[in-house]
């Protein structure tokens, strides 16, 4: 039975149940201090420091056809690791430094390989690409996204000129009837998953009314409107979030008299 040794193992192991867990495990990450393994040397003994030169060469352990970089959250986690290999006499050096600054030699454009972070332990792998470490390292990655951020997640938007005409027009004529949607803009996922072809979801700006009952007609609305093989639904666009400020700006397939983008900001 695995049991944490200490705050950023139980942060480890806690990572995927949700979005808050995983950033507070990517701040621990960065904050805490992290175990590595570099090649050993003979002449090298005891405690050193790592020389003002910056320089640090690391292992690199391959798991299965993928050659990644090898970090620990505990040295607990390095020592179950290694006795796991099946490797006796196998010699290696192991240190310790600050995430935060340890990552940032495994950022972008400098680094090619991905980070695993604990490998061959019971407690499992979490991988990191170069792209997530340079966001943990920057501290992008340790922001919990915004509802809109998160409902924009793959969605790319389909122009007024480019909506399937299946949509366009019944749609238009649908939300002509409720004024209290100033403007509609329609998105389509950029890769959707089976067993559908296509998955629209049209994006609503209120002024009022009941929101929870206009998004429930809107998306019966669309749906009435795509065939079996297509999926759809419907969302309300708050202007002040920063997810949806932006797509805001662009022009939408349906709009009142009286409708103002988001206004920009400095």
């Amino acid at each position: 039975m695995w049991e944490p040794n200490d705050e950023l193992d139980r942060a480890f192991a806690n990572a995927h149940h949700s979005l808050e867990e995983t950033v507070e495990f990517f701040r621990l990450l960065r904050e805490s201090n992290v175990t590595f393994i570099a090649p050993y040397h003979p002449e090298i003994e005891g405690e050193n420091r790592v020389g003002s030169d910056g320089k640090l060469i690391l292992t690199v352990w391959r798991i299965g056809a993928e050659e990644v970089i090898p970090i620990f959250t505990t040295p607990e986690r390095l020592d179950e690791a290694m006795q796991g290999r099946g490797r006796p006499g196998e010699l290696y050096a192991a240190g310790q430094m600050a995430g935060k600054e340890l990552f940032r030699a495994f950022c972008p454009p400098h680094n090619k390989f991905r980070v695993a972070i604990n490998p061959g332990c019971m407690c499992g792998t979490h991988f990191l690409d170069p792209e997530r470490i340079q966001g943990i390292v920057d501290g992008s990655a340790l922001k919990l996204p915004s509802p809109g951020e998160l409902a924009m997640g793959g969605l790319v938007i389909s122009l007024p000129e480019r909506l399937p005409e299946r949509l366009q027009g019944p749609l238009a004529k649908f939300l002509g009837g409720i004024p209290e949607v100033q403007a509609a803009w329609l998105f389509w996922e950029e890769k959707p998953k089976p067993p559908f072809e296509q998955v629209y979801v049209l994006g609503l700006a209120m002024a009022g009314g009941d929101t929870a009952e206009l998004l429930k007609e809107a998306a019966l609305a669309i749906a009435s409107l795509c065939p079996p093989e297509w999926s759809s639904r419907a969302m309300i666009m708050d202007p002040k979030d920063p997810g949806f400020t932006e797509i805001m700006r662009c022009p939408p397939f349906h709009r009142t008299a009286d409708f103002e983008p988001p206004p920009k900001t400095a």
